[in-house]
């Protein structure tokens, strides 16, 4: 479960970035492609208008050229037919040798056709392809970043997300050439079983027999086949999760000291081994279906050419059309069973994975808030925020986290909510962010229900710097200027307030030096110095706004001389504005104006550190238990 939290968060603190990024894309390139997937139903024909979307010009040229494949094989037939018996016919001294010049001119077209229809055709999707990717990768993350984070953090939602937005282009090019090869294939069928019937009709209703099993076996694979693949969604995710351990730099201390690396390939490898044993079951079934209706499918077809033999005889069918017939039957058979079973599985596969976007774009939203205008003038700056008997229990769980919370912040001053692990803080602070609108009782910021709240508009008042914060492998400047331009003197303002103005000097590039190893010369920089990052991209996406300040224990892995450091600078710099101080280490907040602690879901004291200590109750022990850590 950690890892779906983890990408949970990964992916609401992505929101912000990307709404900037697409907001700034948009009005750059208000032509670009990018389809509107919110709430769409698909199906396989969906994909269609995809790609009539992203080039319909081509898109119009493909299909034009799928009709001509689809009556390629009928027109080899009679060419085929023509150039033979005229052959024969001019070496018989019936006609003249020149006469073989145009049916041999139709093979060499024919021919030519074959090979260079591919390659002509290449250029052209290539381009279409390209615009597709682009335009439906957009729609996907910006739904991803619209998805209710109360959502996010299921792991049935992560798993869809694997299956359906990684790769989406991936999945309408598949389902748009399932039905591209399904038409081609029944165009290929039926001209060769017109021209088979119009000499033997008996011969043409006996090989579509034949078929009508293998395509029914073809589309009970293909459903197998996705059902497979679904369950091995979840073992792939383990098995990818395990490599991550064992290559990440992240546990490498741990894999030195605990020789942990042959536990986790053990792990590894029996996960491995069982989302293989799901595919090669499919497989297996699959093969054998196929097999079976091929051979009902040959079997037809040898019959058959034996029985076109006393059409010959009697002159009914001349021998270049038997020859040719022959080639075409036979031909027919290879394509129904491999070619034929190949596409009605991907038909088959394309269904149920339009059931799967389906469901993914009507996953619910955050709400989109009130329109500009109503927001600027709603927007003056954070001045309180008040719980009301706040009730609130997880969608997977019937254990009530927070049972009756009730508070009030004010703006100006310094607040701190402290409880043990577990206590409910973290589950608070997600409410105060709007993160889940599921909860009993009232949250009133400004005197306005959150509910009344758009999203964004709450986000506007509040600076958050999470437990979990990100470390994005961008520059200096990248990781904090995110909601707006925030001019370089402030940049370099905040970062010397949180203690990092000398390391940032010494970086080739300042400002704009990479950080992490994701690219070449990149700096790797401390934990601790990675925590300073994320208060500096509070404060300057704050500090101009008027918005309260809110920290989750983002210093947890600081030693305690360390992280009281952190909260006492971070108390400096907020000065004259709002702070919310989430912590489970008492001593970092002692000076801040008002202590809430938490304890069995409900607000069991509150008061300054001096009130708390007097009364000797739950505050006063844990106090105490944490002085004894350190002396």
């Amino acid at each position: 479960m950690l890892c779906f939290y983890q990408a949970a968060c990964e992916t609401g603190r992505f929101k912000e970035v990307y709404r900037r990024e697409n907001r700034e894309m948009k009005k750059q390139s208000r032509k670009k492609y990018q389809p509107d997937i919110n709430g769409r139903r698909w199906s396989v024909l969906s994909s269609v208008s995809f790609m009539f979307e992203a080039s319909p010009v081509f898109t119009i040229i493909q299909i034009l050229a799928c009709i001509i494949n689809g009556l390629f094989p009928a027109l080899m037939v009679i060419v085929n037919a023509l150039f033979v018996d005229t052959v024969l016919d001019a070496l018989a001294g019936k006609k003249e040798m020149a006469d073989v010049l145009l049916p041999l001119s139709g093979v060499i077209g024919c021919l030519l056709w074959q090979r260079l229809s591919g390659v002509l055709l290449q250029y052209g999707q290539g381009i279409r392809d390209r615009r597709l990717k682009e335009g439906l990768q957009n729609a996907f993350l910006d739904k991803i970043a619209r998805i209710a984070y109360c959502k996010l953090e299921m792991p049935e939602t992560q798993d869809l997300i694997r299956k359906t937005a990684l790769n989406p282009e991936e999945h309408v090019k598949q389902m748009f050439d399932s039905i591209k090869g399904t038409g081609i294939l029944f165009l290929q069928n039926f001209s060769v079983f017109v021209i088979l019937m119009s000499k033997v009709w008996w011969a043409g209703i006996l090989i579509f027999v034949g078929a009508v099993p293998l395509v029914k076996l073809s589309l009970k694979a293909g459903d197998d086949d996705y059902c497979a693949q679904s369950e091995v969604v979840e073992k792939r995710r383990w098995f990818e999760y395990l490599s991550s351990v064992m290559l990440g730099k992240e546990a490498v201390l741990e894999r030195t000291l605990f020789s942990s690396m042959a536990f986790l390939n053990k792990r590894y490898e029996r996960t491995f081994k069982q989302a293989y044993e799901v595919e090669k079951r499919a497989l297996w079934k699959g093969t054998v279906r196929m097999k079976m209706g091929g051979m009902v499918s040959a079997l037809f077809a040898l019959v058959s050419t034996f029985l076109l033999l006393p059409g010959v005889k009697t002159g009914e069918i001349t021998v270049g059309m038997y020859v040719s017939m022959v080639n075409a039957v036979f031909s027919l058979v290879n394509t129904m069973t491999w070619n034929l079973s190949y596409q009605m599985e991907n038909l088959a596969r394309g269904r149920a994975v339009a059931k799967d976007l389906s469901a993914f774009c009507k996953m619910p939203e955050e709400s989109g808030g009130n329109s500009p205008k109503e927001k600027n003038q709603e927007s003056k700056g954070f001045e309180s925020l008040e719980f009301v008997d706040v009730r609130f229990r997880y969608p997977d769980s019937d254990a009530y986290i927070l049972n009756g919370v009730s508070f009030r912040l004010d703006a100006g001053k310094h607040y701190a909510f402290v409880g043990k692990n577990g206590a409910g803080k973290s589950t608070l602070i997600k409410l105060m962010a709007g993160l889940y609108m599921g909860y009993e009782g009232e949250i009133f910021i400004n005197g306005r229900e959150l509910r009344d709240w758009g999203q964004e508009e709450a986000e506007d008042l509040l600076a958050y710097v999470w437990q979990d914060y990100a470390k994005y492998s961008l520059t200096v400047r990248e990781n904090l200027q995110f909601s707006r331009e925030i001019e370089e003197s402030e940049l370099e303002k905040a970062l010397e307030d949180v203690g990092l103005g000398k390391m940032i000097d010494k970086l080739s590039g300042g400002l704009d030096a990479a950080l992490g190893r994701l690219e070449e010369g990149g700096t790797d920089i401390s934990e601790g110095q990675w925590q300073r990052i994320a208060i500096a991209r509070a404060i300057v996406n704050g500090g101009k706004k008027g918005k309260a300040f809110i920290l989750d224990e983002p210093a947890a892995s600081l030693d305690p001389v360390a992280e009281n450091q952190v909260y006492r600078q971070f108390a400096d710099l907020a000065e004259g504005k709002t702070a919310l101080f989430i912590t489970h280490r008492l001593g970092a907040v002692k000076d801040v104006d008002m202590i809430f602690v938490l304890d069995g879901g409900v607000v069991a004291e509150r008061g300054t550190h001096a009130e708390l200590m007097e009364k000797k109750g739950y505050y006063e022990k844990m106090f105490v238990s944490q002085q004894e850590w350190y002396l």
